[in-house]
């Protein structure tokens, strides 16, 4: 019995579509080199230029040097765990950031600056991948809400991490996003500062007795030369 002409072109349809997807996985996964060209809808400050790791602060800060001048840059589309408070798994996700990068010289490609006058930027490792992506695939970030629009790579790789329950996703209690760590501990400290006692002495100062003129020869007081 012959294969209709429709379930031929319903096959090739499908094979055809299978191709695509994976070859899209594949790009994806192995961190191209082109990472700055899939982002077709993201724009750069500048140029790419390269620049040397100096110090990995968090997960997602890091400190580079280019042409002797020093700045901060935070990855595009992840949000690392907060030093602040020391939130569960902070310290892990920087020395995982820090195994990758730390001394090395990587592409650099800034789409923003931030309200704490940080680059935003997309950082190329010198084997091509992209170090959010790394980051992500290994339970090491969350995705940032605010770069869904453009980065749907990274969303695709945390909830493939917190499947596998690999890094900050393997914790037995839900770990708590950033955002809202962040917040709750600023305002933990503004309270502190707030009402933090300024100059007090947590024993009380002894009170001299009030000695006047008229009775000091009395109780052999000289009194002070100066009042």
């Amino acid at each position: 019995m012959g294969i209709s002409r429709k379930s031929k072109i319903g096959r090739a349809f499908l094979v055809l579509a299978a191709l695509v997807v994976f070859g899209w996985a594949v790009s994806a996964m192995a961190g191209d080199r082109d990472q700055f060209k899939l982002n077709l809808k993201l724009k750069f400050e500048r140029p790419q230029f390269k620049a040397k790791v100096k110090k990995v602060v968090e997960g997602d800060l890091l400190v580079l040097e280019e042409k002797g001048r020093e700045f901060e840059v935070r990855l595009y589309g992840v949000d690392a765990p907060e030093k602040l408070g020391n939130q569960p798994y902070w310290e892990e996700s920087r020395k995982a950031a820090e195994e990758l990068c730390l001394g090395k010289t990587v592409e650099v490609g800034i789409v923003k600056k931030n309200l704490l006058k940080q680059w935003i930027s997309v950082i190329i490792l010198p084997d091509g991948k992209n170090l959010s992506w790394v980051m992500a695939e290994n339970g090491h970030v969350w995705d940032f809400n605010e770069h869904f629009r453009h980065e749907v790579t990274i969303r695709r790789l945390v909830g493939v991490a917190m499947k596998k329950k690999v890094g900050l996703w393997a914790a037995k209690e839900k770990p708590i996003p950033p955002s809202i760590w962040f917040k709750k501990h600023v305002k933990m400290e503004q309270k502190k500062a707030k009402f933090k006692p300024k100059n007090v002495s947590p024993v009380s100062p002894k009170v001299s007795p009030k000695v006047d003129k008229a009775s000091s020869k009395a109780l052999n007081v000289t009194p002070n030369p100066q009042k």
